[in-house]
């Protein structure tokens, strides 16, 4: 079991994570739109973005939130450079990562 001072200072870390959500959000979507113009050098960091989402958002106790990093990663991979505006689950994560910020 934490302690209280450790529970506080995860709390605190958290809330720290939440509040770049929007931001990030912002910075994914650029990408992607790059990406989805056909943009190598955005798609590369686009995936590198979502596969360090998907790690560190575990990290803070967002595991839902880290499973829709991973889910966009893949989608966005399986998708041909034409097609990767249309992944619904780059939306999902999206919607996701706003709604979180928001709260």
């Amino acid at each position: 079991m934490l302690s209280e001072q450790t529970q506080s200072a995860l709390h605190q870390a958290q809330l720290r994570y939440r509040a770049q959500l929007q931001e990030r959000a912002n910075d994914l979507e650029k990408l992607w739109q790059a990406a989805a113009d056909g943009d190598e050098e955005s798609y590369t960091e686009l995936l590198r973005h979502l596969h360090r989402l998907g790690g560190s958002a575990g990290m803070y106790g967002l595991e839902t939130l880290g499973q829709s990093a991973k889910a966009a990663y893949k989608g966005c991979q399986l998708l041909a450079p034409g097609q990767r505006q249309q992944s619904p689950s780059m939306q999902q994560l999206l919607k996701m990562m706003r709604d979180m910020a928001a709260h």
